[in-house]
């Protein structure tokens, strides 16, 4: 008898369930229909990871641009993730704002913990061209900016004793953001991504010293603080481990520097979203292309178990791992990720320099053309983004020649 019961639940539950898909499915359907024929997408942007608050809502601003003007077709976005969960609470507040200043509109559905019955219905209907939940980060980007930096607070910049557009952002992505935000989930398949923020202290000195900058470390709950900082101007200074450390924060001190070292993680989609100039160090994957002209970056070396040895771009790719975001392809390919060393990213910085002045010398131009043919062969086979220049830095490339092989 109890087992005849315990059948009829779950038959029950099943049927319950398809009945459930069948009325999405249904839904979406007539989504479609409804918003075809009135020239209208609704995209729900994902707000869990600041990378993606902030660069997805970038790029979907660019693709709704691009279907209003060529289309005719108009966009709203929708914010559905329960206040409690979104990344940056600050940016929230003022996203609506941004929406309206780029020509579109929005809508909130605000719950503080818990989604409510329509939150969960909009995140469960099946997406369609028309109707979608977005994480994207890799598209084209609009000319116009989504913080201008001029425009930001000055209360961040006098408490640290600095000035806007005269000091330089890095950070280094390690696994304690993410361990204590979300302590539930397990992050380990990120552990390639991370990196030492000690490798940054020969560039913190080099900009200080002969750039006559200052330089700011952001990032929230790093592992460790620095030991190299400097309170004497000009300045390291280590924000993320002070008394000012806040979300609003974190978004004016990157909008309003003049330079920013990408070095993995989420923030680097505030410097893109304020056309930012910057290198990227610690790249991984190994080909990647966010869509934003910055010029110039490098890789982590991607190291032979068995013999030690370094890997080819061309090995990676044949290999599958050249656009893996999985540590275990890594570990299961007998590879491991080697971070980019002080010098490395001291040699990467002054390339940019020499980017910026057009002053590459001959040596430096024929490998950086090597490269360039290697990219727009993976172009083709559509590995990476089409449209855009990025490019190894030519010291990197010079001293581990095999990467071209």
């Amino acid at each position: 008898m109890k087992k005849n019961f315990r059948n009829i639940i779950l038959i029950y539950k099943f049927l319950n369930i398809k009945l459930i898909n069948l009325f999405l499915y249904l839904l979406s359907k007539f989504l479609f229909i409804i918003l075809f024929f009135k020239k209208l997408s609704i995209v729900i942007i994902r707000e869990d990871r600041i990378g993606h608050q902030v660069g997805t809502l970038d790029c979907e601003l660019y693709l709704a641009t691009e279907r209003k003007n060529k289309f005719k077709i108009n966009t709203i976005f929708l914010f559905i993730e329960p206040y409690k969960n979104v990344s940056n609470k600050y940016f929230r507040d003022i996203t609506e704002q941004i929406v309206n200043s780029f020509g579109f509109k929005s809508r909130i559905f605000f719950s503080k913990t818990k989604p409510s019955f329509i939150q969960k219905l909009i995140n469960n209907i099946p997406k369609n061209k028309y109707f979608y939940k977005s994480s994207i980060t890799f598209t084209k980007h609009l000319k116009k900016p989504i913080f201008d930096g001029s425009n930001t607070s000055n209360d961040i910049m006098k408490n640290l004793k600095i000035k806007r557009e005269r000091y330089i952002c890095i950070y280094s992505r390690d696994k304690n953001y993410l361990k204590n935000k979300y302590p539930e989930l397990n992050w380990e398949y990120h552990n390639y991504r991370n990196s030492d923020i000690d490798n940054l202290r020969s560039v913190s000195n080099f900009i200080t010293n002969e750039l006559n900058l200052e330089v700011v470390r952001i990032g929230s709950n790093p592992e460790k603080k620095l030991k190299w900082g400097k309170k004497i101007f000009p300045k390291i200074v280590d924000y993320s481990f002070t008394k000012y450390q806040n979300e609003k924060n974190d978004i004016n001190l990157i909008s309003s520097c003049c330079f920013y070292i990408s070095n993995g993680g989420g923030p680097e989609s505030i410097a893109i979203a304020s056309r930012k100039r910057m290198i990227r160090i610690n790249q991984a994957p190994i080909i990647e292309e966010i869509g934003y002209e910055f010029g110039i970056y490098i890789p982590k070396l991607l190291r032979r178990v068995s013999d030690n040895k370094y890997i080819s771009i061309n090995k990676a790719i044949e290999l599958g791992i050249s656009q893996t975001y999985k540590n275990s392809d890594f570990i299961k390919n007998g590879i491991y990720c080697e971070e980019n060393s002080e010098i490395d990213i001291l040699n990467a910085f002054k390339d940019y320099i020499k980017y910026e002045e057009n002053k590459f010398n001959m040596k430096e131009q024929s490998i950086i053309n090597k490269y360039m043919i290697l990219r727009r062969k993976n172009e083709i086979a559509g590995l990476i983004l089409s449209g855009f220049n990025n490019f190894i830095a030519p010291s990197f490339l010079l001293k581990y020649p095999d990467l071209l092989n």
